[in-house]
């Protein structure tokens, strides 16, 4: 049975950026086993190994035949646990219908995160260093709940 974290929002709120600080601080703590790219924007596939246990991760998932690879790969890799990226709306091709149907398949709940949007508020100074401090603080929360679900 796999577990699975979903960071949701709408495209291009920053959802990859939070993945990668938190592959990156998987990274600086644990053994990464595997690592996959999955397109040329940057998204990736990782696999890590937390204190024995399989951890999977994606930044990839807007829609909907963008996490068929990344579960491909989880389940190649036996994962206890993956964290996913999905769109926050149902609809056409969308990808949370497919984190709903992978919930439904492994008999598992998702604990669902969204990705804060500082473009919503009206920020005219450092909006680039509070947006990086922010996620810097989402992907600590996701490191957080990983360790407490393994």
């Amino acid at each position: 049975m796999i577990k699975i974290i979903a960071l949701q929002g709408k495209s291009n709120v920053g959802k990859t950026m939070v993945i990668t600080k938190l592959y990156q601080k998987l990274c600086s703590a644990y053994k990464r086993v595997a690592y996959y790219v999955e397109n040329h924007d940057g998204d990736f596939s990782a696999i890590f190994d937390i204190n024995k246990h399989i951890i999977g991760v994606t930044s990839i998932g807007d829609r909907k035949k963008d996490l068929l690879h990344p579960f491909e790969f989880f389940d190649y890799y036996n994962c206890e646990l993956v964290v996913v990226c999905c769109h926050k709306k149902h609809g056409k091709d969308k990808s949370k219908e497919f984190v709903e149907e992978k919930s439904r398949h492994y008999k598992t709940a998702i604990i669902w995160y969204t990705k804060a949007n500082l473009q919503q508020c009206n920020t005219k100074y450092n909006a680039g260093t509070e947006i990086d401090i922010i996620n810097d603080i989402q992907a600590k929360v996701l490191l957080k709940e990983i360790l407490l679900q393994i």
